[in-house]
């Protein structure tokens, strides 16, 4: 059994690396191929890159095809199984990933088996001979029983000259979201954290340190880190030692000062929180955020006190704002600390959300405009200075 596995813009893909070794131990022959780095730093790729990488999936001769499907380049992926449908005759197409998550059906046009939600149990369905079409979500609620990301034999990139060390590296101790934010690709699950312990994610971040020596800064892509006192002082117990750095995201109602100061002592220096805006009116009605606008000063200011970097996101441009929640923005950037950085986003319409449900009824947007419809390249957060520097 041959499995190929595709990441699109994603060299450092978690989900690609992890279903590699997933596959692998159930005794399938894989190989893994990414085409171009990252949407954030890369251009559009050409024919001859395309050709390249769907020649080379063509050589491996692979029973299936997984694609990890992302909505900013949903159009490349539809592409590459255009290719790949003629250069291997009766290969079977495979979609996960987060636009496979939020648009199932949508994907179903292209791919022989959609998979929403964790891919590891559906791809061991898969090639265990299951049915086609979309596959019920099958949850992994161990996660210390994954493999850890493969790097090494049988993969391949196709990127623009050499790929950069990263600098920093994207790790997560969690999958799921306490929350249910309007506009949020994890809403469309809504499904409550499950966790790593922290002897499987040390035993990650040491492999990873072990292929990239270089890198000394880790960032989680946990929706909310900072929660469980008991895991955050095991967390710190194991890697107050190691003299790594770490970023990770939070929400305000869920951080003391205790924690802080905890994991502060094993090397996070920046907290990310969202905002998204200053008016509650937005925040509550619109984005149905749970947290409030105190409870984010609050934070701040024990950010401030533990000499530790703030980090908020707002998005700028979202059709519900008027002149005046515009301007309780203004005045609450204005209220953070001066040590405070402001990351602006871009108004993203993810298919399926609520967000973008009430936008299209509502007529403020149309179906072209929701994600997945168009190819969208380049750095769409913009990090701002100190909130001072205006």
């Amino acid at each position: 059994m041959r499995l190929a596995l595709i990441a699109v813009y994603d060299l450092y893909s978690q989900g690609v690396r992890g279903l590699h070794s997933y596959a692998a131990e159930l005794g399938a022959e894989v190989n893994s191929f990414f085409l171009r780095e990252s949407t954030y730093t890369d251009f559009m790729c050409g024919e001859k890159e395309l050709e390249a990488l769907t020649d080379a999936v063509a050589k491996f001769k692979p029973d299936f095809v997984g694609i990890a499907a992302r909505s900013p380049v949903f159009p490349i992926c539809v592409d590459i199984i255009g290719r790949l449908r003629k250069k291997i005759p009766g290969v079977e197409i495979i979609l996960g990933g987060a636009h496979a998550t939020a648009a199932p059906k949508w994907c179903a046009n292209y791919a022989d088996y959609v998979v929403v939600g964790d891919g590891e149990y559906p791809l061991g369905d898969i090639l265990g001979g299951c049915d086609y079409g979309i596959l019920p979500v099958n949850r992994v609620t161990d996660l210390d029983s994954l493999p850890l990301q493969h790097y090494g034999p049988g993969t391949f990139g196709f990127v623009m000259g050499d790929p950069k060390v990263p600098h920093k590296f994207s790790v997560y101790s969690q999958r799921g979201c306490f929350f249910n934010c309007s506009y949020c690709q994890e809403s469309l699950l809504c499904q409550k954290p499950v966790r790593k312990s922290v002897k499987k994610l040390k035993e990650e971040i040491l492999y990873l340190r072990g292929m990239f020596p270089a890198t000394q800064k880790f960032t989680f892509s946990d929706s909310v880190f900072l929660h469980d006192m008991d895991w955050l002082e095991e967390f710190a117990s194991e890697f107050s030692s190691l003299g790594l750095r770490f970023w990770c995201a939070a929400t305000a109602p869920l951080i003391t000062d205790e924690m802080l100061k905890v994991v502060k002592s094993a090397g996070v220096e920046a907290v990310r929180i969202g905002v998204q805006s200053g008016s509650e009116y937005i925040r509550s009605d619109i984005f149905n955020r749970k947290d409030t606008l105190d409870q984010i000063r609050r934070v701040a200011k024990l950010l401030e006190e533990n000499e530790m970097m703030g980090h908020y996101d707002f998005i700028f441009d979202n059709p519900y704002e008027t002149p005046e929640t515009l301007k309780e923005t203004r005045d609450f950037i204005r209220s953070l600390p001066k040590t405070s950085l402001i990351n602006k986003f871009e108004m993203r319409y993810w298919p399926g959300t609520r967000l973008t449900k009430s936008a299209l009824n509502d007529g403020l947007i149309e179906e072209e405009d929701v994600e997945g419809h168009f190819i969208r390249l380049g750095n769409w957060t913009y990090l701002y200075g100190a909130v001072w520097q205006r």
